[in-house]
């Protein structure tokens, strides 16, 4: 049963994003504009917690920043980021930079015997995290979303996390809406 809702959170997403395209950035439609973009960020984060079962309790995460209800974690040596649900952390709030674990009931708590990461790494650590698994997910697909001088601004078709390609990187002329993939070490449009 879980994986039918999951599919359907993906087919839902996918069906957002084509509204989306449709929609961004025509003025008489910015309320539903940002409609959008907030549930699609809801379901980015949704979709984050299928994993959370997956995490040993030896990983040690590091707190980035809390979203919303969410508390924006890395685990460095794997290279992934998870959003933890704040009702799934047990006693005091992290800090920035602090370590999480998670304990026998799938709770998350801080571990204070853990190395933290200095507050002014934790933006490089995180930028690295996404780096790696953008170049390390081959079979991927990631559909634009935003394209500005810099940088690229996608969505991972499958995990619907957001990545920010780097606009050096891609030499094709793409187009909010299009499909990218990595292939043979340069991104192209599908």
């Amino acid at each position: 049963m879980n994986n039918f809702l999951d599919d359907i959170k993906d087919i839902s997403y996918d069906m957002l994003k084509n509204l989306d395209n449709i929609v961004h950035d025509k003025n008489e439609l910015e309320i539903v504009d940002n409609f959008i973009h907030e549930l699609e960020d809801s379901i980015t984060k949704s979709n984050s917690e299928r994993f959370l079962d997956d995490i040993s309790i030896y990983t040690c995460l590091n707190f980035a920043r809390f979203e919303d209800d969410y508390a924006v974690c890395f685990d460095y040596n794997d290279k992934d980021i998870y959003f933890i649900p704040k009702d799934k952390i047990a006693g005091n709030m992290p800090e920035i930079g602090e370590v999480l674990k998670k304990d026998q009931n799938n709770n998350f708590y801080v571990d204070y015997t853990g190395i933290p990461i200095s507050e002014e790494d934790v933006e490089k650590y995180m930028e690295e995290c996404k780096i790696k698994r953008i170049n390390s997910r081959v079979d991927d697909r990631f559909i634009v979303e935003e394209i500005n001088e810099d940088y690229i601004g996608c969505a991972n078709q499958f995990t619907s996390e957001k990545e920010d390609l780097p606009a050096d990187d891609i030499n094709e002329d793409i187009k909010i809406g299009d499909i990218l993939i990595f292939k043979a070490g340069k991104w192209k449009k599908i």
